[in-house]
């Protein structure tokens, strides 16, 4: 919608025409939506936006005048941007600017009136309605705008099936409106679309025709542009698409069985499977396995090629395997396409070595189940050995065998059997499992008794004939019997007296005689204890004439268990066993003296207990006898065995009050040795009393029973059997393990109790365990004044030495104590910061500082809390000078505050107004009395662009409206207040 300035709409009589603004677009979407649109462009800092107003003189009826005043006026209000028509100026435009932040985004309505210095006036028709959008689409750019692709194109970039599927691709634009434009840039390639409804995702499908014409690049750089029907708009950041719609990518194959980059040869089968990517069914393929390098032709294999519709999955001849043993092949495919041909990535495959269970060595028939061959057995007989089977075996493959032996005396005794060549595998060794090869009586005979016999064997599986580099199988060994082998005996254990040790016997001795058969000049090792951590006592052999063996030996104090181990025997084989105990001598000891309810007794200590168990230590199963005494006056209590096993002393014995010595005597010793002296005192039984109980320490007030106490750290006192132990309980729970004076006097400190009621008594360790009389005494909690408070009243302003009469609500609050004993008595340090009444605890916040608030309760107790009150700010009184609002501005300043706020002065207002509605009278500050004129109103902080709001203290309207402040010209002169804080 746009006006015609020569319509006949705007050449009838007293119409003004709509004001002219160049640059402005002539045509708005939709149509008939506005009359016009402002683009951002030519509405900027630092003039605004440039406005036309044609002269009147074509009307016939209204023609513009000296003093005239033309105004413009946006959304129904005056804007003050104006121009007062100057005689000679009758005839020329009017060039306005409106500032910045007059028009809202959206539809504007603009017109100019025309006053007459009558105050007759007239308005410009239409009223324009203008369209005007901010912020821009997209702000801020560039992070307004973002590209988004889906997260599979994000993170391996745009391929033939991707772009086959079409990309979607989603515009995030900020404050985007309907008919915006966005121009998207792939590479070089653009394409263009108008928003229809931006409350829906704004989305772009890209087919693979599009990327036909982007072209494949790895960055190909992406960006959108922006732009709404004004022409205002943003550019996106450039992010990278890595786009290979029309190229192949092709991975590696794999190996089915392969584990990471190895392949066990093993395996039945070597199948190569191509992964299908984005192969189509048209392709053909063909997959290559390259040999380790340096082997022959016949170590690689090149399948035919196929279309990949006959299948991904390739059969490779295992045979192929032998070549490559412990070396690296690679394994790749080829894919034709169209006549062009692509390779694939190589896969390099560690062919692994055979494994030892894959390498089955040749082996001798005569042999048994635990390789020992018994040549006595063969008389004069030859023996057989087979060459077996192995994994990748294949006719022409050369072999080496040979045998290593040894004679009786220990000589060598070796046999070469083949030597590769012409000693290789044939199509009969193969079929049937084994090839047999003759070993000759004559090489037997001569290896010695209980020696080994190893068979060396190895192939040349790559059929290379050489012996470096053939495969070496693991050594078959055997052993050789040529006597007969009887099994060992233990027949006697003699200590160093010559005195049999009988199985499960006990000695001391620990030098030891031991005495068996076995095979003749054969030898046995003799072991104490069993399985692997058995010890070897060392090596006997038998007398080659009797078979008799004796050795002896020394053994450590304990339990042992003996036996002899066949040397000549190809498996395990053992003799009987022997166990018995070798006992140390000790001298006993005397460990513990326990009361009669199982409590230590230590050394030089008392008990009340007549009934004492003794414990100690002594040689195993050996018997000491108990003294109390010293000398020749020593009274036995007795006689007790030592465990057989431990050697642990047990025995109880009845005693007098008194004095005591007490110590073990050995019987078992040569002479007379004793044990380690105990000494004690047995004293009466006394029950336990508590006899005081204090407040926070030993001096502090005594506590009567049953009555109550803000203290939580108590001293007891008492009585009880001189150096006994005492348990000190709180309602049955022991607090505390006292050990009593030599005196029969005790006191323990008890801190950290919790509020509430207690009931503390001692009772006794010992004896028949007796308990003390309970002492009972309830806790209270400790006076608490509450949370110290901080008070920011910004609200709060007071007149410079005239305090209100009342505060505002916010500088009132209540807080009450707890704990303690009430009631409560409140006082203020310093009541010029903030008073506080006596009993209620309310306090009232009167100056900036800080104070402390007393609390005393009825036991006299007294704490405190800190109030801190900031915030409240003083109005200065005036002088006798008018002043403009600049030059208020900078008084207020120089006297080191500031013009008040329009609320600050109604907030300074309500509050000496609950005094008297005229708080100009009130205060009796010069110049803001009532006055002839509206002049006496103060001048405040707010408004601008030459114009500043006044507060009238004695609450008459301003300008006769229905509140006391106004706006007025900056030039005229009013009373200056002053705001500090």
């Amino acid at each position: 919608m746009s006006i015609n300035v020569n319509s006949a709409q705007a050449s009838a009589g007293l119409l003004l025409v709509p004001m002219f603004i160049p640059g402005s677009k002539q045509t708005v979407l939709p149509p008939g939506y506005a009359h016009l649109g402002i683009p951002q462009s030519i509405y900027q800092m630092p003039n605004g936006l440039a406005l036309v107003v044609d002269p009147v003189t074509m009307l016939k009826t209204f023609t513009l005048d000296a003093f005239d005043t033309v105004e413009v006026w946006a959304n129904g209000k005056a804007t003050s941007v104006s121009k007062v028509i100057l005689p000679g100026e009758e005839q020329l435009r009017i060039l306005l600017y409106l500032p910045l932040g007059r028009l809202v985004n959206g539809v504007n309505q603009l017109f100019y009136r025309v006053t007459r210095p009558s105050g007759n006036f007239e308005d410009s028709t239409p009223v324009l309605d203008v369209l005007y959008h901010d912020p821009a689409p997209g702000n801020p750019a560039p992070a307004g705008i973002t590209i988004v692709f889906p997260p599979n194109i994000v993170a391996n970039g745009v391929g033939p099936a991707e772009a086959a599927a079409g990309v979607l691709v989603t515009f995030n634009v900020s404050f985007a409106r309907p008919f915006d434009e966005i121009r998207l840039d792939v590479g070089t390639w653009n394409t263009t679309f108008t928003v229809t409804d931006p409350s829906k995702p704004i989305t772009l499908t890209l087919t693979a025709a599009d990327f036909q014409q982007i072209g494949d690049n790895a960055n190909t750089p992406v960006k959108c542009t922006v732009t709404d029907q004004l022409g205002n708009g943003n550019q996106s950041a450039t992010t990278y698409l890595d786009i290979h719609a029309n190229r192949l990518n092709l991975l590696a194959p794999t190996v089915k069985g392969q584990t990471g980059n190895n392949f066990n040869p093993t395996l039945q089968d070597v199948r190569v499977a191509v992964p299908p990517g984005s192969l189509l069914p048209t392709y053909k393929v063909t997959v290559k396995w390259q040999g380790a390098t340096g082997t022959p032709a016949a170590g690689s294999f090149t399948s035919p090629q196929r279309l990949v519709s006959a299948g991904l999955e390739f059969v490779v001849p295992r045979s192929v395997l032998a070549y490559s043993l412990g070396k690296t092949v690679t394994v790749s495919y080829v894919i034709e396409h169209n006549g062009i041909t692509t390779p694939s990535l190589l896969l390099s495959l560690n062919i692994l070595p055979l494994p030892t269970t894959a390498l089955i060595p040749p082996k001798i028939v005569e042999a048994d189940a635990n390789n020992v061959l018994d040549v006595m057995a063969l008389g004069t007989s030859n023996a057989t050995i087979h060459a077996l089977l192995w994994t990748l075996i294949k006719a022409g493959q050369q072999v080496w065998m040979r045998l290593e032996g040894e004679k009786a005396d220990g000589t060598a005794h070796n046999l070469q059997v083949w030597s590769g060549g012409i000693s290789k595998v044939n199509a009969t060794w193969v079929s049937q499992g084994f090839w047999p090869k003759v070993l000759v009586n004559s090489y037997l005979k001569l290896l010695g008794h209980g020696s080994t016999l190893t068979i060396k064997f190895k192939a040349s599986l790559d059929e290379s004939n050489n012996p470096a580099t053939a495969t070496v199988f693991p050594d078959r060994t055997y052993t050789i019997k040529a006597v007969e082998l009887v099994v060992p005996t233990l027949s006697s254990v003699t200590d160093a007296g010559s005195k049999e040790v009988p199985e499960g016997g006990l000695t001391v001795s620990t030098v030891l005689k031991l005495k068996g058969f076995a095979s003749k000049g054969l030898p046995v090792e003799i072991f104490d204890g069993s399985g692997p951590s058995a010890v070897s006592k060392g090596i006997a052999t038998a007398n080659p004439t009797t078979g008799i063996w004796e050795h002896t030996i020394s053994v450590p104090v304990g339990g042992r268990r003996l036996y002899a181990q066949s040397r000549y025997h190809p498996d395990y084989v053992f003799s009987n066993v022997r166990k018995l105990t070798v006992v140390a001598v000790i001298v006993p000891t005397l460990v513990n003296v326990l009361d009669a309810n199982n409590v230590e007794v230590p050394e030089g200590n008392s008990t009340t207990s007549t009934t004492l168990k003794l414990k100690g230590k002594a040689s195993n199963d050996q018997q000491v006898e108990i003294f109390d005494g010293s000398g020749p006056s020593a009274v036995s209590k007795g006689a007790a065995t030592a465990h057989a096993t431990t050697g642990d002393v047990e025995c109880t014995i009845t005693v007098g009050e008194g004095s005591h010595r007490l110590y073990f005597k050995s019987l078992y010793h040569p002479t007379a040795t004793y044990s380690n002296v105990r000494l004690l005192t047995v004293i009466a039984a006394v029950a336990p009393t508590i006899t005081s109980v204090k407040g926070n320490s030993a001096s502090g007030p005594e506590i009567p029973n049953g009555t109550s106490t803000t203290a939580t750290t108590f001293v007891f006192t008492g009585k009880a059997s001189a150096n006994q132990k005492i348990e000190l309980r709180d309602k049955g729970a022991v607090q505390a393990t006292i050990t009593v004076g030599a005196t029969g006097g005790w006191t323990r400190t008890l801190t950290g109790q919790a509020q509430g009621a207690h009931s503390y008594t001692a009772k006794a360790t010992y004896g028949t365990l007796p308990e003390s009389a309970a002492r009972t005494l309830t806790i209270l909690p400790a006076l608490n004044p509450g949370p110290n408070k901080t008070l920011n009243l910004v609200n709060f302003i007071v007149a410079q030495g005239r305090p209100p009469a009342s505060v505002p609500p916010e500088a009132i609050f209540t807080q009450t104590a707890s704990g303690g004993r009430p009631p409560y008595a409140y006082t203020s340090e310093n009541s010029n910061v903030a008073s506080v009444t006596s009993q209620g605890g309310t306090v009232t916040c009167r100056a900036n500082g800080s104070t402390r608030i007393h609390v005393r309760d009825a036991n006299d107790v007294q704490v405190f809390y800190t109030v801190t009150v900031s915030g409240i700010k003083t109005l200065l009184q005036n002088d006798s000078t008018w002043r403009t609002w600049p030059e208020a501005f900078n008084y207020c300043q120089a006297r080191g505050g500031r013009l008040a706020t329009l609320n600050e002065m109604l907030a300074f207002y309500n509050l000496y107004a609950r005094e008297g509605g005229n708080v100009a009278a009130l205060l009796g500050w010069p110049l803001i009395q009532a006055h002839p004129s509206a002049l006496y109103g103060a001048w405040v902080a707010d408004g601008g662009g030459g114009s500043h709001y006044y507060f009238n203290l004695t609450g008459a309207p301003a300008h006769g409206g229905n509140v006391p402040y106004g706006l007025h010209g900056d030039g005229y002169r009013r009373p200056a207040l002053c705001l500090i804080g």
